[in-house]
């Protein structure tokens, strides 16, 4: 009985690994989702480059061979910020992070506003 409970127990844990969505959005069969210009952002498209050493290996150690590498499309936000900017925000939204924190907590714990 113990070997037929094993048995039951591995193949539905073998058939739920396969659901074979690869992470896709599983709410709605054959839609795909295409996310909008996010506000502020710059698409950078891809391609290719090849990376390593160039032709000036005087020594000829080949430490190094070139391969080419590819990077998908991704988006950048078109102004820079400073680490004395982002140190500013990040004290401007600490009041808030931590009462949603608390708020979770006392969520998680039972207690009521």
């Amino acid at each position: 009985m113990k070997k037929f409970i094993a048995l039951t127990a591995i193949v539905a844990f073998l058939f739920s690994c396969n659901s074979g969505d690869r992470g896709e959005l599983v709410g709605a069969k054959g839609k795909k989702w295409y996310p909008e210009k996010p506000y502020g952002m710059t698409l950078i498209p891809g391609g290719s480059f090849i990376m390593g050493k160039s032709d000036d290996d005087f020594v000829a150690v080949n430490d190094a061979p070139t391969k080419t590498v590819t990077v998908r499309s991704f988006y950048m936000d078109e102004t820079e910020i400073t680490n004395a900017e982002y140190r500013q925000f990040v004290n401007w939204v600490r009041d808030s992070t931590v009462r949603l924190r608390l708020a979770i907590l006392a969520d998680e714990v039972g207690a009521t506003p």
